[in-house]
């Protein structure tokens, strides 16, 4: 049977283990039951636990980078879509569990630097999190915040070769892997300009610029 002809309904994090644990799925069906069944349709329960879940599709064999499309013909085109699990992860809760969610699959082969594309319109990952940046600044949520720290830290660029982030300190953009020890501030300026810089929560230094 075609899974996207299945009807699946809500559960809580360990049925949804149980159920890839003891079935054959693809990393296809993985993919779209990650990106349009636990995320888009919210069949996931209790998303806190998003991270265990995350780490059994991985385990079964979903593919991080794998471009997830959902057509829906009876709605306007800007229903359908088109995401890939790196950026799923995200969607689903605004705080630290998306994030650890998003690590797990940038540490399981996930690259920042994959693009997707529908129509006349392509990005890459890590440009999606800088443009979503540029979208809700200067008062981001944790998913794009820490979305833009990981995707860069595993080498998500801009393809203009712009570098958003200047460090600050004598240290590699990949202590951004350890995203949890991390905030952000604005400095805003006279011309109504800002500044987001990258801030240690333990000292208060800041660390890095993004730009």
């Amino acid at each position: 049977m075609n899974i996207r002809s299945r009807e699946f309904a809500p559960m809580r994090s360990e049925e949804w283990i149980c159920l890839v644990s003891d079935n054959t799925f693809t990393s296809e069906e993985l993919g779209w039951l990650y990106c349009c069944g636990l995320e888009w349709q919210g069949l996931l329960l209790d998303p806190e636990n998003l991270p265990a879940v995350t780490k059994a599709f991985l385990d079964r064999g979903m593919d991080p980078n794998q471009l997830v499309t959902e057509d829906y013909p009876d709605e306007a085109p800007e229903k359908n879509f088109y995401h890939t699990p790196l950026i799923s992860a995200t969607r689903f809760e605004d705080d630290s569990t998306a994030a650890e969610s998003l690590k797990l699959l940038l540490e399981h082969g996930g690259d920042p630097n994959t693009i997707y594309e529908y129509g006349d319109f392509e990005e890459n990952v890590f440009e999606f999190y800088v443009e979503d940046e540029f979208v809700h600044g200067p008062d981001l949520d944790c998913r794009t915040f820490y979305g833009l720290l990981l995707c860069r830290a595993y080498g998500g660029k801009q393809r203009s070769g712009y570098e958003h982030f200047m460090m600050l300190i004598d240290a590699p953009i990949s202590i951004f892997k350890e995203y949890d020890r991390y905030w952000y501030e604005y400095e805003h300026h006279e011309n109504y300009s800002s500044t987001l810089y990258v801030v240690e929560k333990e000292t208060g230094k800041r660390v890095a610029r993004y730009h």
